[in-house]
């Protein structure tokens, strides 16, 4: 059996297929108000992570998949992503890098820590803060503001206990 949710980004490609697939989907739904506020039908979600887990791969398109369900699988597979994106040794440098007050600096530092991440996990923290750029661009359709995928990054950025979802998506 494939596995795709809950598994070390070393094992699965980073991001794996089913991320960039579901991605491209949601790019071109970037209108779409609370993008990842809403959560999608729980029942559809379950279905399609059965058959990823089955398969690797699922066409959102045919039959069309709602935009919400799309988008709570993404938020799933963050949250189960094992660990961090920034691993445990380097996660106090980077707490001490934000922490820096001049802008400047604190971004030089940052940009250093992030080198030291193994590709992996830099390629997965590009590909979703290069999408959520893409979200944030359009907020003032979506709703979905910085401050709001802020929510969402931390997920990505956090060491383990796991992210409760509920907690940072809503119920």
């Amino acid at each position: 059996m494939a596995h795709v949710f809950g598994v070390e980004l070393w094992r699965c490609g980073a991001p794996p297929p089913f991320v960039l697939t579901a991605l491209a989907y949601l790019e071109r739904h970037l209108t779409a108000e609370g993008l990842f506020r809403v959560n999608g039908s729980m029942v559809d979600a379950e279905a399609l992570r059965a058959r990823l887990e089955r398969d690797k791969q699922v066409d959102f398109t045919t039959p069309p998949t709602e935009v919400y369900t799309v988008a709570t699988l993404v938020k799933q597979w963050i949250n189960e992503i094992p660990g961090s994106l920034l691993t445990s040794n380097l996660h106090d440098a980077f707490e001490v890098a934000l922490s820096i007050s001049d802008t400047e600096v604190r971004r030089r530092n940052c940009k250093d820590v992030l080198c030291n991440l193994p590709n992996t996990h830099l390629c997965v923290l590009k590909t979703m803060i290069g999408f959520f750029l893409k979200v944030i661009a359009k907020n003032d359709q979506n709703k979905m503001n910085a401050a709001n995928l802020a929510i969402g990054l931390h997920c990505l950025l956090q060491t383990h206990p796991p992210c409760n979802p509920k907690a940072v998506f809503g119920p």
